[in-house]
């Protein structure tokens, strides 16, 4: 399954649920679940834990993209995250400096890319920035998560009251604001050596755990049932 269609996955699963919240209230909860991995991580917990948290964190940043209505992410990360190479510096493994980096050059999108699925581009992007990330360390890796996010964010807010600016430009600038969210969580899950297409499988494929329904019929979403999921029981006992 490629990206797209994990993507696509979820919304058939959460689609009509997220849909009773507003867009203010899809951040809070990809932001509540970022905390809550950032705890996970913290406290050294289990891995199931740490796979159930992240597919969490996957899976609100699905619904986040998805208020805006087919919107194009993984042409984004095609142009921001092209094979083999950073976009900023050209070179097969990143030679960037944080503090002062070239600006990006967005690569035509690669056709190959369209079949590739979370663990794909996670292992590219490892390839290409894996050594830098690790040398900065996992809690520098969430805090650019973090940052992403708060980006997301700003790009909604302040694009609105740039008149000159047409739908097309804000729609491109969250696209990229979130293929930014997506691409540090496949760094995580590249990080901690995660199945993330074997988990968000397990996780989400078929009936909700809960109503045993899909699409979800579930009411209000509390993400401290994330730790009752049988994905993390059953490997925990």
């Amino acid at each position: 399954m490629n990206l797209q269609s994990q993507i696509d996955d979820l919304r058939g699963l959460f689609g009509q649920r997220n849909a009773m919240y507003l867009k203010g209230q899809r951040l809070f909860f990809l932001l509540e679940a970022a905390r809550i991995f950032a705890k996970h991580v913290r406290k050294k917990s289990s891995k199931p834990n740490l796979e159930s948290s992240l597919a969490s964190l996957f899976s609100w940043t699905c619904a986040v993209a998805d208020e805006f209505r087919d919107l194009p992410v993984v042409d984004a990360m095609r142009e921001k995250f092209p094979p083999g190479r950073c976009a900023y510096c050209g070179e097969p493994v990143c030679a960037c400096h944080i503090e002062k980096r070239k600006d990006i050059v967005l690569a035509p999108p690669d056709p190959i890319q369209l079949a590739w699925s979370a663990n794909d581009w996670a292992a590219n992007l490892m390839a290409v920035y894996g050594e830098g990330n690790r040398k900065n360390g996992m809690q520098f890796v969430i805090g650019r998560l973090y940052e992403e996010i708060g980006e997301t964010s700003s790009a909604q807010l302040l694009d609105i009251h740039r008149h000159g600016m047409k739908l097309e430009a804000m729609r491109k600038s969250v696209s990229h604001e979130l293929a930014d969210v997506f691409s540090w969580i496949l760094v995580i899950s590249g990080m901690l050596e995660v199945d993330l297409d074997t988990v968000l499988s397990e996780k989400y494929s078929g009936p909700h755990y809960r109503c045993g329904k899909r699409p979800c019929n579930c009411g209000p979403h509390y993400l401290h049932h994330d730790m009752e999921h049988p994905y993390v029981l059953q490997r925990t006992r």
